[in-house]
C-alpha cells in the first residue's frame, strides 16, 4: 500500500507493509493536511498536521509501541525523536532544502519516507 500526498514543496510517501501492526490513513484538502485516522487495535498512532508551509504536531497515542516526533522550522526539517522501547526507529535528516537519509532500524514493521518534490522515488 502506497500513498502519495503533495504538500507544497514536499511529498509524503507512506509505505505500509503487508500484515503490519500500523494503519495510517491520510486525508488531504486544499493546502491543508488533516485527519490521519488510526485503525482499531493498531500498535502505532501517528497524527500529522500541516498548515501553510509549516509541518507541525506529530501526536503519539497512549500505549503505542512506536513514537515518532517530527518538527519543521522554516525550510529545515529537524529533530526526529524516538521513544524508549519502540519497535520502529525513523531518523530523518534535512540539509538545506534537500530531505535526505531516512534510516530504518532492523525488524521494524513500518517504513515512512518524506522527500522533496522531484527527488528520486
Amino acid at each position: 500500500m502506497l500513498q502519495k500526498v503533495d504538500i507544497e514543496d514536499y511529498y509524503l510517501l507512506i509505505v505500509i507493509k503487508r500484515d503490519v501492526h500500523n494503519a495510517v490513513i491520510g486525508r488531504y484538502t486544499g493546502s491543508l493536511l488533516t485527519d490521519t485516522g488510526i485503525k482499531m487495535d493498531v500498535h502505532n498512532a501517528v497524527l500529522v498536521r500541516h498548515t501553510r508551509s509549516l509541518l507541525t504536531d506529530t501526536v503519539i497515542k497512549r500505549g503505542v509501541h512506536n513514537a515518532t516526533i517530527v518538527r519543521h522550522t522554516g525550510s529545515l526539517l529537524t529533530d526526529t525523536g524516538i521513544k524508549r522501547d519502540v519497535r520502529n526507529a525513523v531518523i530523518v535528516r534535512c540539509t538545506g532544502s534537500l530531505l535526505t537519509d531516512t534510516v530504518i532500524k532492523r525488524d521494524v514493521r513500518n517504513a515512512i519516507i518524506v522527500c522533496p518534490k522531484g527527488a528520486n522515488q
